[in-house]
Parts: C-alpha cells; structure tokens; sequence
C-alpha cells in the first residue's frame, strides 16, 4: 500500500517535472489504473503521455492512450492512436477502430487505407470493393480507383471489381475504357440488361455503331427477353439499315405487349416499305391503345410530321364509322382534315370540314385561324373580309391571331393595316428573325422601301446561327431573297442550289415556285417555265410576281405589260423594275432603282444589273493598243473611242484609229506606212431590234476614202435573232495585201439561235466585192461562216467546246494598184483576193470573259484549238484573254491570239491587244 500511494505521489508531481521520472513499468502501469479507477482521465491521459515518451511504439500504451482519448471525446487523436496501432502490430481489431473513428473525422484517405487492409482478409468482398471504389471518387483519383482495381482484379477476379471499374471509368468520362471493361465483365460473367445496354450505348456515342450493334445482337441472344434491351435493338439496327433485326425486334416487343406509341411510330414506318397489311394493322393497334380523340388527332399530326401521308390515308380508312363520327365532333380533327383537303387542292371541301368545326366551336381560335389561313390561300376576299370584320375585337387583344389577319389584310390590299399587325408582333419579340422578316416585306409590300432595306441589311449582316426545324422553310425563301441582293451572283446561284432540294411538307405550289426560281438562277430558261406551268396548273392561274416571271419566260412582252396593269400595286419593286428593263423603259428603271437603294446607298457598285441600266447612259472613253501580224505584215494600230448618249436608247461614237504597216520578211513585203481612220457611229438599241450606222474617212498611201457602213438587227424570240448588214468601202482583211490597200462593199446576212443559255450557234453569210483605193474592182468574194458553242454549264471557269466551219469562195479580176504593188519585192504576186478554201476549226473553251458591261473582277480565259484549212494544211489555234477592272469604273481587257491564217494563203498571224475604258 506504501509503494502504490508513493508511486500515485510520484507521478503526480511527473506532470510539473522535465522530463518524466524514468520509465519503471510496474509504478507507471499502477498509476495509470489508479487514475482511471478513480475516473481521472486526464491524470490517466498524463501517464500515458509520460510511457510514450520513453516507449513511443508501445502497442499496449498506444491503445490506452486511444481509449482514453476516445473517452474524452477526442476522437481525432484517439483514431491516430489506433492508426499507430494498426500500423505496428496490423491487428484486425485495431483497423476495424480506424474504420469505425476515420468517417466521423472525414479522414477518406485513412478510410480507404483501412478498407484496404480489411480487403486483404476478404478479398472478394463485393461491398468493400464498392467502399474503395467509392473513396476514390470522393477523393477525386478515380483514375487511381481504375489502377487499384486492375491489379486487385489480376490477383483476385470478381464480378465486383470489374463492375466497380466500369463505373469509374464510366464516371470520369472515358467512354471507351467503361465500354471496354463492361465488355471484359459479361464475356467473363455474361451479359446483364442494364450493362448491356450502357456499353452499347458507349460505342454508339463514340461512332462504333456496328460493333455497338453486334455487341447488342450477341448479349441479347444470350440473355433473357429485356424490353428496354430489344427496343435499343430495334433503334439501332434501324438505324444501321438492318431491317430484318429492326422488324423483328418490333415484332417482339408487340407481341410481349411492351411496345410503346414512339415504338409503333417508328414500326410504321419500317412497314411502309415492307409490309402494308401489318402497317394497317399496327395502326389499328395505335387506335386501341390510345383510345382518345385527342390522342387519335396526335397521332395523325406525328404522322403528318414525319410526311407518311399514305399513312395517314390508311389509318383514315380504317377507321370504323362509329370512330369516324365520334372524331368528327373534334374541331382538332376537323382541322386536320381540311388541312390535309387543303393539301390535295380540294379547297371547297376544305371550307365546309372548317365550317362545321366552327359551328361546333364559335369561339375556337385555332378553327377561326386556320378559317383565315385557308381563305388567304384561296384568295377568297369577300370571305376573308367578314371573317376579320368580325374577329376584329378578338384579334386586337389575342396576339396568336396577328399573322393570320396581316396576311389577310395583305391579300386584301391593305398593307397599311397588315403593318400595324408586323409591328405589333416585332415589338412582342424584337430578336425574332423571322418577324424581322416578315416585317421587311410588308414595309416593301407597302412602299415603304427605304424603311425595309435596313432590316434586310441587319438580317443578312446578323443570320441567326440556329434554326427551328419548323421554320427551316421560311429560312431558305429568306436566305435566298437576300442572298440575290447582297451576294455577287456565282455566291447566290450555289447557295440556290445547296438550299432548293424538294421537300414533301412544302406545298405542291410552293416547291413549284421555289424550283422555277432555282431554275431561273441556273439560267435554265424550259425548265422554269416547266415549274411555273406546274404551279398553274396547282392553283389554276399565276398571280403577280409568278405571273410576270412565266410571261417573261415566254418572251410574251404584250403579256408582261398585261400583268403590269393588272397586279402593278402588288409587284415588288424589283418586280416593278424587271417589267420597266423589258418593257425598254430604262430612264423609268433606272429611278425604281433608285428608290430601292434609297435606304441601302451602299449597294451602288454592288449590284451588277445596275450598270446596265446607268452606264449606257454616261459618258465613256475607250483606248485600245493592237499588234497584229498577217503573213508578212506587221500592222500597229492605236486606237481612242469617245462614247456620248443621246437617248434612253441611243448613242453616239466617235473613233480615231492610227494604224503603222512594217514589214517582217522584206523578201515577200516592203512597207513602211501609215494610215489614219476617223469615223462617227450612230446606234440605237431597243429590246427587240438595233441599228447602227457608221460613216468615216480613211487616209492611206496617199489615198483619201469615204466609208460607210449600216447594220440592223431584230430578235423576234429570246433565242432566236437575225442581222442584215451593208458595207460600202470598208477595210478588208481576208488577206495582208486587202488589208493594206483594199476595201470591201457588200452584204452580210447573219442567224443566231440559242437552244439553251449553254449552247449557241449563228450562221453568217458575207457576199462582198473588193476594191483598191483608186476605186477599181480586185474581185468579188463569198464567205459562209457556221459556228456552235456549248458549255455544261455557265460559270467563270466553265469548260466548253466551239466548233466552227468557213467556205469562202473567190473570184479575181485584177491585181493590187500600183502604189501597193511597189511594196512587193520583184517576183512577187500582186494578187490580193485569196483563194478558194474551207476550214473546220474545233477548240476547246476554258473560262469565259465577263458577262457583264464592264469587268467586275480578275477574270481569264483561254481558247485551244485545232484547225485544217484546205490550203494551208493542219495547224493549232491558241487564245488568251485576261480583264478586269482598275478604279472600280473602268475596265480594261488584254487579249493575245496565235492561228493559222483563215484567208487561205498559208501565212500564220497573231494579234496582241490591250483595251481600256472608262465611264463618267
């Protein structure tokens, strides 16, 4: 008793010493269940410190040290304790105290440690596996989890760690390793429906869609029937163009009685093409399993969405009559079905399904809507005109009635009261670009052009950047109207193109007005008017804008100014400006053009059909540059063309040429000349006939000539023209001695016929008589020239092919005067007029110049050739040209030439020539 009571005093002074009394196990341990028989933890926690100091690895003092911790309710060093415990003597009990302290002090890290251990001692135990799998995410290392698992999975295989490793790979987002390792598990364990469906639907996502296919198809078979499974089978393989699998896989789940309304959708679908009988039958099915009106209206309008309308005729027909007539007190059925009598240009039916769905509901708006839509589209006014004299009120306060009654106001001619309706829907919704859109037409619709011009300019500017599939229609007419005035025409033709492919919801007469206009960009004139013909024929006459294109087409101009007179308020004012260019008004176009870029001035310059509305009327002055060689005959001429309107139609040009004459070869020519050319042309262009007249003088070898020349030309179709021309003493070039002291009188005769604006042909005949400049006869010469172009199609790099064939057939009198004769070496022959020849000439065409009045834009093409003249024998022709613009009003053109001689005398030529002009 006196040595516990010394060894309490002693220790009890231990907590006040530095250090501790050294350690003697027999007082320490004896203080310690003092202490803690008295209920002194902390002078029992006090001795435990003091034994740790000298024994810091004692097990036995560790364990204390965490009881009495825990005691007190220090639970972080009492789960430190039992770590260090576990940690030296890796005793199972001391681990499960670390587990059961670790979550109360959130210590994941030692959690997972722990379950580690236990793991070792179970090593297939599914839910510790789950435990650290789980401490692994919370820790935020699941590709750690991954690492862990694979190795525990080598060493001990289980269900659990590959699920477990599925799942975290699945967590973190690597698809193809979950997919990998819920493959492992069911060719390990077999295939499980939630497993099988997750690693399809991975490979799926990551584009492997046959192996996701495959891999389905196999765990299917191996598994017991799953509906979620076979409805993923039946999804996929449709998908894949597996019909058979996608059938039957809908097959079975009907008959389990798991199908649902998307399954028999789609199962329609597939039938359609297979097997009509079950198709009918399945919509049958459909009938029964919604049971309900509505659902029945629902049903048809997915139908309708999906563009099964023989669908929908089935399941119409099928319907008994007591279904028939239950439905048929649905004002939504009833609507349906008139869109669906609308749709097949039935419109007197349409108006009494609607009129019966508004006696059963007076007050329906949707029946009162479609009543207005159906009768903008019939273009019943008188109809239309009660119908918003009545729902006014109504319309006022409800805003789902405002596109309906501005589209019957517009059809009513009332723009001015359609604009109150567009304004009030873009206040509604500002950002809206198809109210923007709307609201730009009916401002042009009214007039009111400088107004809608900013509109379109910010709607092309700002395109939306997603599309609702329901709008995708407006969004094409939108992006194609605008694409026409702000894009070059290369960029609004390919866009035409790319957005023009048929679409079955689309109006029969819609698609055929879309189409002729996709036409008229690829210039294909028949087949425009083959569209055109197929809307009349869908709505049994063309109005306004059609009606005036189809006349166009027609080349009918007494029908254009018809159509003018009679829908001119309705015609837009690029419609108004087509009419005025085909009716020869151009001052009048040129001034409706002006009111179109009223409020778009930045479109000047932009516009290509401006220029051929406003540069024939403004001044201009050409330069042109030209060295030429026939045969031995080096000619230069340098040439300046002042251009000055008189008229809506007429002009006058003034031409100076200066031509030098050398020689290349003075054994066949000796020449060292001049010759000087001034003339006055006079020319008048309407739309269906031209003339030009032509008087000059001509200065060469000392010689003074008066020259005249008349040309008239009438087309009586678009594709189809004739030109009567008369020559009296001008310049000859058939050969070098012509050219240089030889003028021509006689007539020309020209055809030209287009088939299509890809394939042209003319055929001229030339019947002229020659004379030199003293006015005697050289002889006399016939010249028949028949040439045919054709491309596959017209853009600026098209290829094509011309092939061209000249008889020429001549008659000699006399030789060359003296003054030309003293230019030829001695021996030499002094005979001007050629031979008699023909030549045939095929070449081929790459690019072409610029269709336009000037050259917008770099642009080139080349000509090669290969030609047989029956004198001169076989040779290549070789063209090139290049033009563009330099200060944006202005063009310049350079054009280089190297061929066989066509007069037939067997003397190569070239000609290189450079032009500009200008307008101001």
């Amino acid at each position: 008793m006196k040595r516990l009571i010394a060894a309490g005093v002693l220790l009890a002074g231990v907590a006040h010493a530095q250090p501790p009394e050294p350690y003697v196990e027999q007082y320490y341990d004896r203080s310690y269940q003092v202490f803690v028989g008295a209920g002194n933890l902390v002078r029992a926690r006090q001795v435990i410190t003091r034994a740790l100091y000298w024994h810091p690895d004692d097990v036995r003092w560790l364990e204390r040290l965490a009881q009495v911790a825990r005691w007190q309710g220090d639970m972080s060093t009492s789960l430190r304790a039992w770590q260090r415990v576990a940690n030296l003597s890796d005793s199972p009990q001391a681990w499960e105290a670390v587990l059961e302290l670790a979550p109360a002090t959130y210590n994941n890290e030692l959690i997972m440690e722990a379950r580690k251990k236990s793991l070792q001692e179970h090593p297939y135990d599914a839910v510790l596996i789950e435990d650290i799998a789980r401490q692994y995410e919370l820790l935020g290392k699941p590709a750690e989890g991954v690492q862990f698992l694979q190795q525990w999975n080598r060493r001990y295989p289980s269900r659990a760690a590959l699920r477990e490793m599925q799942l975290l790979a699945l967590n973190m987002g690597d698809d193809v390793q979950a997919a990998r390792f819920g493959r492992e598990y069911m060719e390990r364990f077999g295939p499980e429906p939630t497993l099988a469906l997750d690693t399809a639907r991975l490979l799926w996502l990551q584009g492997e869609r046959g192996g996701a296919l495959s891999g389905l198809q196999g765990d299917a078979q191996r598994m017991d029937y799953h509906p979620e499974v076979t409805r993923y089978l039946a999804v996929m393989s449709a998908e894949q163009g597996e019909w058979d699998l996608a059938i039957a896989s809908y097959n079975t789940l009907v008959e389990n009685d798991d199908d649902t309304i998307p399954d028999l959708y789609m199962f329609i679908s597939l039938l359609r093409y297979f097997d009509r009988d079950q198709m009918t039958a399945l919509l049958d099915r459909a009938w029964e399993k919604l049971d309900d009106p509505n659902m029945a209206v629902a049903v048809l309008y997915a139908l309708q969405d999906r563009g099964d309308y023989q669908g929908i005729e089935a399941f119409l027909g099928r319907l008994s009559a007591e279904q028939r007539k239950t439905l048929e007190q649905d004002p939504a059925f009833l609507r349906f079905v008139a869109g669906l009598e609308l749709r097949n240009q039935q419109h007197q039916a349409a108006k009494n399904t609607l009129r019966r769905a508004l006696y059963l509901a007076p007050g329906d708006r949707d029946s009162r809507i479609n009543w207005l839509w159906l009768n903008v589209a019939t273009a019943d006014e008188d109809a239309l005109r009660r119908s918003v004299q009545r729902w006014q009120n109504e319309a006022v306060a409800d805003s789902r009635y405002w596109a309906a009654f501005s589209a019957a106001y517009l059809e009513l001619g009332d723009p001015e009261t359609a604009l109150r309706y567009q304004r009030a829907m873009l206040k509604q919704q500002p950002d809206d670009w198809l109210a923007q859109w709307n609201f730009a037409q009916t401002l042009m619709t009214a007039g009111r052009h400088d107004q809608a011009w900013p509109i379109l300019r910010s709607l092309w500017r700002d395109l939306p950047s997603s599309i609702d599939p329901a709008r995708n229609t407006e969004y094409r007419f939108m992006l194609l109207t605008l694409s026409q005035t702000f894009e070059s025409g290369d960029a609004s033709l390919a866009r035409a193109q790319a957005m023009t492919e048929p679409d079955l919801d689309i109006a029969a007469a819609t698609r055929a007005e879309w189409l002729a206009q996709w036409s008229l960009y690829q210039d294909s004139r028949e087949l425009a008017q083959s569209w055109y013909l197929l809307k009349w024929r869908a709505e049994g006459e063309l109005q306004a804008g059609s009606a005036l294109a189809y006349a166009a087409l027609q080349d009918d101009q007494d029908q254009v100014a018809s159509v003018r007179e009679q829908y001119w308020h309705r015609l837009t004012l690029s419609e108004q400006l087509d009419t005025q260019v085909r009716l020869d008004e151009e001052r009048q176009a040129a001034a409706t053009l002006m009111k179109i870029q009223q409020g778009a001035p930045e479109l000047a310059g932009q516009v290509m059909f401006q220029e051929s509305l406003l540069l024939p009327s403004a001044r201009s002055s050409g330069l042109g540059l030209e060295r030429r060689r026939l045969g031995a005959l080096e000619v230069l001429d340098l040439q300046f063309t002042q251009f000055q309107p008189v008229s809506d139609h007429s002009e006058l040009v003034f031409q100076y040429d200066r031509r030098e004459f050398t020689s290349n070869d003075e054994t066949l020519l000796v020449v060292d000349d001049q010759e000087h050319r001034a003339g006055l042309y006079w020319n008048h262009k309407r739309g269906r006939y031209r003339q030009s007249f032509f008087v000059g003088q001509r200065d060469l070898l000392d010689h003074h000539e008066t020259m005249a020349e008349l040309e008239m030309g009438g087309a009586w179709h678009s594709d189809w023209s004739v030109t009567l021309g008369y020559q009296w003493q001008m310049p000859a070039d058939e050969s070098s001695l012509l050219l240089l002291g030889g003028a021509r009188t006689g007539l020309r005769y020209g055809l030209a016929w287009s088939p299509s604006s890809t394939w042209q042909n003319s055929v001229d005949l030339s019947d002229y008589t020659y004379h030199d400049l003293d006015g005697e006869t050289l002889g006399s010469g016939t010249i028949v020239n028949v040439q045919s172009t054709w491309r596959p199609w017209l853009s600026r790099f098209s290829p094509g092919l011309k092939g061209r064939h000249t008889r020429a057939a001549f008659d000699e009198e006399r030789e060359s005067m003296d003054e030309v004769q003293a230019l030829l070496p001695p021996g030499q022959s002094a005979v001007a007029i050629p031979e008699d020849y023909h030549e045939t000439e095929l070449t081929l065409l790459l690019g072409m110049p610029d269709v336009h009045l000037r050259p917008h834009r770099l642009q080139g093409w080349a000509e090669l050739g290969y030609s047989h003249n029956s004198l001169s024998g076989s040779g290549f022709t070789g063209r090139a040209g290049i033009e563009g613009p330099f200060i944006g009003r202005d063009g310049w053109k350079l054009y280089l030439e190297q061929q066989l001689n066509t007069g037939g005398s067997g003397e190569d030529s070239y000609r290189a020539a450079f032009e500009y002009r200008i307008y101001y």
